[in-house]
Order: structure tokens, then sequence, then C-alpha cells
């Protein structure tokens, strides 16, 4: 498909240069050859077939193709009259070089070029999906939606609009697309958001924050939105900032360790029943009951608190036995000695887990009530700075 509408407008700019030919009067050029001056060579167009000196017509680009300047004048003109302008490719589908801006400004009018980083820059702000085209006219600013607040206003103007029907500042009531915000607040529930480059909607099921879109392969961070490069992590605002300002369901984890860690078999049993039983139930009665939550989760609770005992008694043999299992894994060793040598070691090992068991809880417990500390500090400051401790930029389902 995209090879079509490259090889479309190469073709568009052969006709309109054929057309422009005829309306003006044909200047003869004389093209020397190898036979003639052993020193000037000679190219072919590779769009309208003529051929040229190098040094009178062809403008060099970042790879080995060769075009006539008027044939390249024209390739970008088409571009700018269809307001195609984000990426420019070389007129040749089969090359992944793109035309640059340096090369655009020197093919085309000063006023051509205006127009041309008009069109780029708007389409570049439609890409993000927290920004939105302020909708006054002749205004060329825009506005950044940095909350869950509908309102935006445009930082060249200041005037106060609707981020999703583009209307002057109003209730959510009187919104004619109330539909989109109900749809943003489900897909922030269900885990979609945007991809920042086509914005077709992802959903991430599990995993590490490092997303890549099937439908154009960019990568990006789910977190800020921005493009996922080497060591992003380090340098991620949203995840520098949550460091310090975690959920408020981890700071009641850390703070109510001991609790947490004795109603951990419960909490795995309702956490399965409602992401993953669906993946691994065939029978559709089961699958039914499941997803009837209001009896489901009561029975997953029930068996927790019958496995709570067994949970307390031998988690601290299970991490060693999974610690020794792992420790021992190597081809050399057979699947029986294996077996036998971690079982013994995890026994051994048991009351050292105890003891870390033991260590780990108060230290939990003072992690917890310093993060809630900082959350009350953070709750009172917001008064004065509502975008204290929080991102610049909102990057949610929109």
């Amino acid at each position: 498909m995209l090879a079509m509408d490259h090889n479309h407008l190469v073709s568009k700019t052969l006709l309109n240069l054929t057309e422009s030919l005829k309306t003006s009067s044909p200047q003869p050029i004389t093209t020397p050859t190898l036979s003639q001056n052993p020193t000037v060579y000679s190219f072919t167009c590779k769009i309208c077939t003529n051929i040229f000196i190098p040094e009178s017509l062809q403008y060099p680009l970042p790879c080995n193709d060769q075009f006539c300047s008027q044939c390249l004048c024209e390739y970008i003109k088409i571009h700018i009259q269809e307001s195609n302008v984000l990426i420019i490719p070389c007129p040749n589908h089969n090359c992944p070089k793109i035309i640059t801006d340096q090369i655009v400004q020197s093919l085309i009018t000063e006023d051509l070029y205006s127009k041309y980083l008009h069109f780029k820059r708007k389409q570049e702000l439609l890409k993000i999906p927290n920004v939105k085209l302020c909708p006054k006219e002749n205004c060329n600013g825009f506005a950044v939606r940095n909350k869950q607040d509908h309102v935006v206003i445009c930082k060249s103007c200041s005037f106060e609009y609707c981020f999703y029907c583009s209307e002057p500042s109003h209730s959510l009531r009187e919104c004619k697309k109330q539909e989109d915000k109900d749809f943003d607040l489900w897909a922030k529930k269900n885990k979609m958001k945007y991809c920042p480059s086509c914005r077709n909607w992802v959903e991430k099921a599990n995993g590490c924050d490092h997303m890549t879109c099937i439908n154009c392969k960019y990568e990006w961070c789910w977190l800020c939105g921005e493009k996922y490069e080497y060591n992003h992590i380090d340098y991620c605002e949203v995840f520098r900032l949550q460091k310090w300002d975690p959920p408020m369901w981890i700071v009641l984890l850390l703070l109510f360790f001991s609790l947490s860690f004795m109603l951990f078999p419960i909490g795995r049993l309702v956490y399965y029943v409602r992401n993953e039983a669906d993946l691994h139930i065939n029978s559709s009665v089961l699958r039914k009951l499941v997803k009837f939550r209001y009896l489901s989760y009561p029975i997953a609770s029930l068996c927790g608190i019958f496995f709570i005992p067994l949970f307390l008694v031998l988690s601290p043999f299970g991490m060693s036995y999974l610690f020794f299992y792992v420790l021992f894994d190597t081809p050399q060793t057979g699947r029986v000695y294996k077996f036998l040598k971690s079982t013994l070691c995890g026994i051994i090992a048991s009351p050292v887990w105890v003891m870390i068991y033991a260590a780990a809880f108060p230290v939990m417990h003072m992690i917890g009530f310093g993060l809630l500390m900082a959350k009350i500090y953070y709750f009172f400051k917001r008064f004065k700075n509502p975008q204290y401790m929080r991102p610049d930029t909102y990057y949610s389902a929109y």
C-alpha cells in the first residue's frame, strides 16, 4: 500500500511536469557526453528519464539516487499541496532515506517553505495524544493537557476550550463529545492507551513499560509516552516521580506488610480469577462462573483462607528450595540429583529465610510509614501548586 501511494506521487510529479513543459517554451539543453569531454559525466533522472549534467541540474540527496532539480521540486510541491510533509521520502520507493528540510528549502520559494513548515509543525503536534490545536481563527497555538481536566488553555492566545470538542470552555455534561470522555475513563480502567505515533489503540496486559505498536512498530514508554531509547527508564519523568510518590495501594501494602504477607494466598487467587482464569479454563460453565464476580471472588477468598496456614508453614522451605534449584540448574546435573540436593538444602536453609522475614517486616513497615507521611505532605502542598510532584505532561487514553 505504501509503495502504491509512493508510485502515485511520482507519477503525479511526472504528469505535472509534462503539463508545465507544454505551457512553457522549451529550452534546449546541450549535454556533453563522455566522448566530447572526458571530465564531464551525465546522469539519467529516475522520474523524467532525461539526461542531465549533475553540476547544473542535480541536487545531492542523502542517498545515491539522482533526480533533476525540476522533478525533485515538483515532487516536493505535491507533498506540500496534499499536506503530507511529516516525512518526505526519497522518490525511489525502495530507498529508506528522507528528504531533509535543508534540501526542501533550497528547492522551493520562501512562501512555499513557510507553508511547508506550518504543515509539518501541525502534523507533529497532531501526533501527540495530549495536545490539542487551538480552534480560534488565525491562531497557530496549541494546548497541552497536563491533568485529567477537560478544559485546556492555548499557550499562544490563552483561549480556554474543551479538549474533546474544541468548543469554548463548558461543563462536561454540556460537551458534545461526552462519549469520548466516557471512553477515556473506560480505557484507563482497562489499561488501554493511544500509540503516540499512529494513535492506534494499544492494550497492555502485563510485562514491562517498553511498548512496541504492532501497527507502526513505534517504540515508546507506557508511563510517559515518550520515545523509548536505551536507558530511557533512567530519565523517565513519570518513573522518577513514582519512586517518591507511588500509588496508594503500594503504600498500604508496605505499611501493613506482615498482614499482606499472611493474606497473600487470598490476593493471589483473586488476582488469578480476575486476570488469568479465562486463559486456562476450558469448561464454558466454569468460565461463566468466573465472570460472575459476586460469586467467584468469595469462593477464591475462602480457598485462600484455607491455604494461609499451609503457605505460612511451607513458604520458608519453598523459597529455599527455589533458590537452590536455580543455583544447581546446570546441564550436567541430573533431574533426580538436582531435586534431592535442592530439597535437602531447602530444609537446612529454611530457618535462614525465617530470620530474613523477621528482619524484613519492620523495615517494610517503616518504609510504608515514610511514604504515607510523604503522601500527606504532597496532599497539602498541592493546594498551592496542583502540579507538585506530578509530571508535566499527561499521557493517558488521549
